[in-house]
């Protein structure tokens, strides 16, 4: 089994290949990409503490935390590569809400998320 600071890089490891995967069939993606000021220049290293500091601001007590840390990740990861211009428009909010739900609902994935989400809320 792997442990959870693997769990937290194999996510991010296959959201990256997914992104580049997609990289060049969709007509959307052409269009994110000329908006893209990073197109996923950040270190994996950085993104975590980015990530680490974001989850702190949630709230402890809420029962939703680890849905919204893991919205966290996602959104994160997906500005690194679309460009962090895209946070207030409102059809990159409904992407980022299609691709978690998308994910959450495949049991293999939820479960690395699942494991993800607990190493990064211990940490």
């Amino acid at each position: 089994m792997a442990s959870s600071i693997n769990s937290v890089s194999h996510l991010l490891a296959v959201i990256r290949a997914q992104l580049a995967a997609q990289s060049g069939r969709s007509p959307a993606r052409k269009v994110l990409q000329a908006q893209s000021s990073t197109g996923g220049a950040v270190p994996q290293a950085e993104l975590e503490s980015i990530v680490r500091e974001k989850i702190r601001r949630i709230d402890r007590n809420d029962p939703g935390r680890g849905k919204k840390a893991f919205r966290v990740f996602l959104e994160t990861i997906l500005l690194d590569y679309f460009g962090e211009k895209l946070i207030n428009e409102p059809r990159f909010q409904q992407m980022v809400d299609d691709v978690q739900s998308t994910m959450e609902s495949d049991t293999d994935v939820n479960a690395a998320i699942n494991a993800a989400v607990q190493h990064l809320l211990t940490n």
